[in-house]
């Protein structure tokens, strides 16, 4: 991605998002947009280098990556998600054993089973997966977060 097509994707952004508080950040290396969150400290960050990273919570996306299996362009599936998480359609999923992260995504919120930090699990790998083994016998924790923080939750389970 060319410098040029950088710099429209962010002042594009930073116009889509006014109502929002936006922090911006220029280094040599990278420009970085933050659409701060009105209802908690877990803010969207954007990150432009040699490609575009969102980031929220415990996950992150290169929109590049996105674009190259779709038929739209890096712009308009920034655009589309920045608005589902502010939308509270996605929330980020985290996996943790003693406080340390080992697993993460996203998913749409209406999606997730709730019931149990299982379930959850289950979403993101089979019992085939060598993950689902390492986390047997372990005191686990799924944490959900959402732009809105009505939408986290904290569940602690074993498998």
């Amino acid at each position: 991605m060319n410098l040029k097509e950088i710099k429209r994707i962010f002042d594009k952004i930073a116009e889509l998002y006014n109502n929002f508080k936006i922090l911006t950040e220029t280094k040599e290396e990278y420009k970085l947009l933050e659409i701060k969150n009105p209802y908690w400290e877990e803010n969207i960050k954007i990150i432009f280098d040699t490609e575009i990273t969102v980031c929220f919570s415990y996950q992150h996306v290169h929109v590049s990556m996105m674009a190259g299996r779709t038929e739209k362009c890096e712009l308009d599936l920034l655009i589309e998600y920045i608005n589902d998480i502010i939308n509270n359609k996605k929330v980020a999923v985290g996996f943790f054993i003693e406080d340390k992260l080992v697993l993460g995504g996203e998913k749409y919120h209406d999606e997730i089973d709730i019931s149990s930090g299982e379930s959850i699990l289950r979403s993101f790998i089979n019992e085939d997966d060598l993950y689902f083994n390492y986390f047997r016998g372990h005191n686990l924790r799924c944490a959900i977060r959402g732009w809105d923080i009505n939408l986290n939750k904290d569940i602690n389970f074993n498998i």
